[in-house]
């Protein structure tokens, strides 16, 4: 489990879909995650989450920034 809990803005990686996302909300033993692009699910079991790492902070800050840009038609 993560030390501290989980919060609202909070960027973690979920193995179960090998992804890292943000927590959009937590609910007792409930979590909702959402990706830049849009996908958002609920996760049961937030024990299985774990904070972010430097490397993929990194890496989801990025794509917010892609899909800010693609919604602005200003992708390179």
């Amino acid at each position: 489990m993560i030390e501290g809990g989980l919060r609202r803005g909070m960027a973690v990686y979920d193995p179960e879909t090998d992804m890292i996302a943000m927590v959009t909300s937590v609910d007792r033993s409930r979590v909702w995650l959402s990706r830049p692009g849009g996908r958002e699910w609920e996760v049961q079991a937030p024990s299985r989450l774990r904070p972010a790492d430097a490397h993929e902070r990194r890496t989801l800050r990025a794509l917010v920034l892609h899909h800010e840009q693609q919604r602005r038609g200003t992708t390179p």
